[in-house]
C-alpha cells in the first residue's frame, strides 16, 4: 500500500482530513458524526493510565473532550494516507503535538 501524494484525494481521505480538524477545533461537531456504536482504541494509552479502549459515541465523547480541554494548540502533521482496497476504507499514520495545559510540557505522539 503506497500512501496518497497527490492533491486528488479519495471522498474517505477528505473525510479523515476534516476529522483531524474538527478534533482540534470542535470536539462536539466532531462527536456527532461518530455513530452510536463506535469504538476507539488507543494502543498507547496504557502508558499513560488511560483506557486502551473506548466503547460507545457518549463513551467516546466525554474522554475525549476532557482529554483535549487539556491540550493546547494540538496540531496534526506528517499526515500520510493509505487508501485501502475497499474506498470507504482509510489507514493513516499521523504525529500529534500539543502543549500540555496543566503542566506546560510539550506532548507528542506518532499514531
Amino acid at each position: 500500500m503506497q500512501p496518497l501524494e497527490n492533491m486528488e484525494q479519495s471522498m474517505t481521505a477528505q473525510v479523515f482530513t476534516a476529522h483531524l480538524a474538527l478534533i482540534a477545533t470542535d470536539i462536539q461537531a466532531w462527536a456527532d458524526l461518530l455513530a452510536e456504536d463506535a469504538v476507539v482504541e488507543f494502543p498507547y494509552a496504557a502508558a499513560l493510565d488511560s483506557p486502551e479502549r473506548l466503547e460507545g459515541k457518549l463513551a467516546i465523547y466525554n474522554y475525549m473532550k476532557n482529554a483535549i480541554a487539556q491540550m493546547q494548540n494540538l496540531t496534526f502533521t506528517n499526515i500520510r494516507q493509505y487508501q485501502a482496497s475497499n474506498p470507504d476504507v482509510l489507514f493513516a499514520e499521523v504525529h500529534g503535538e500539543a502543549t500540555m495545559t496543566a503542566t506546560g510540557r510539550h506532548y507528542h505522539k506518532t499514531m
